[in-house]
This record gives C-alpha cells, structure tokens and sequence, in this order.
C-alpha cells in the first residue's frame, strides 16, 4: 500500500491531496525511465485524473510507502488546510 500526497496554493489558499493506492509492479517495457511507481486507485483512472485535473493538481506528487492517510488528514486539520482524500 502507498500513500499519495500533494499539496498546492490556490486562490482560497493551501490544498492537500491524500490518496491511497496500491503500487504495483513496473512492466519493462514502459518507454519511460523517469517512471518511480505505477499506482493502482480505488475510483477508474479516467474519473480519478478528471477529478485531479478539475481540483488543480499536477501528476508529480509525493509516494509513501504505507497508509499515511490518517496523519496527513491531522496535519491538514491542525494547519487549516483543505483536503481532497481518496
């Protein structure tokens, strides 16, 4: 299990991204090698990047290998930031 994380500034100030997700295995014969993980997500890949595009953030983010979800949403609460979790 992974853990994805991003945060970004917006006009209504900061934004958190939290998702979960399965990493999986790296095939070879992906023609890039600047790929670090292939993550597998709850919600079909066509309505999580929709999702992602329509809230503001970028496809670079921050992978955690565990479940980081519950601290990241604390740290969120504490620092008055919103939260967009998956």
């Amino acid at each position: 299990n992974v853990t994805v994380g991003h945060l970004i500034v917006d006009a209504e100030g900061y934004k958190m991204l939290i998702a979960r997700g399965e990493a999986l295995h790296i095939p070879d014969n992906i023609p890039c090698e600047e790929i670090t993980a292939v993550v597998r997500f709850e919600p079909p890949i066509k309505r999580f990047l929709k999702e992602l595009i329509k809230e503001g953030f970028a496809h670079h983010c921050i992978i955690g290998y565990g479940d980081f979800s519950e601290e990241l949403s604390l740290i969120a609460d504490f620092m008055n930031i919103r939260k967009v979790i998956y």
